[in-house]
């Protein structure tokens, strides 16, 4: 079985009964179209069944079922939450996996090659692009500040005046 990671969670802080949950994708039609995701825990994977209470952009307040909560009681901090590949809900034109931004080039609008993805970080603020250049490793928020175009299927992102951003 192969695994993508679809978003974050933690406990909410204003209720013990719901979990804030902070989507790798900003579409509702996604998040709606799954009622469970997987929890690794102390090296094991647990399937967590939810409803969705509330949202707002790509952060949900989530209702866990009785049967679930025993693997959410003990949860500390941000916890990785994933879903089997087979039941990814296919995305619209313009959206994205994190995962499948991994090990794509960062490039400028000369298509000049200023790193490769290495790894994408989850934020309650959005996700961002961790970009290694040489020796070197800088970040860039994954949003239409500075994103100009995403070409998956040639592994290539162009970014917005990377060759600053690489400089920093």
């Amino acid at each position: 079985m192969s695994f993508s990671k679809i978003g974050i969670i933690r406990k909410d802080k204003y209720s013990k009964d719901l979990i804030e949950f902070t989507s790798s994708t900003k579409n509702n039609t996604t998040i709606k179209s799954i009622d469970s995701f997987i929890l690794k825990k102390d090296g094991e994977r647990f399937s967590v069944k939810f409803k969705i209470k509330s949202n707002e952009k790509n952060k949900y307040l989530l209702e866990i079922d009785s049967e679930s909560k025993k693997f959410i009681e003990e949860l500390k901090g941000i916890s990785e939450i994933f879903i089997e590949n087979k039941n990814l809900p296919i995305l619209e034109k313009d959206e994205f996996y994190n995962d499948e931004l991994v090990e794509c080039n960062a490039i400028d609008e000369n298509e000049i090659i200023y790193g490769k993805i290495i790894r994408i970080i989850d934020s309650s603020n959005g996700s961002i692009l961790e970009i290694q250049n040489k020796e070197k490793t800088f970040l860039v928020p994954f949003n239409e500040s500075f994103i100009i175009n995403v070409n998956i299927q040639n592994k290539k992102i162009t970014i917005k005046n990377i060759v600053n951003l690489a400089e920093l």
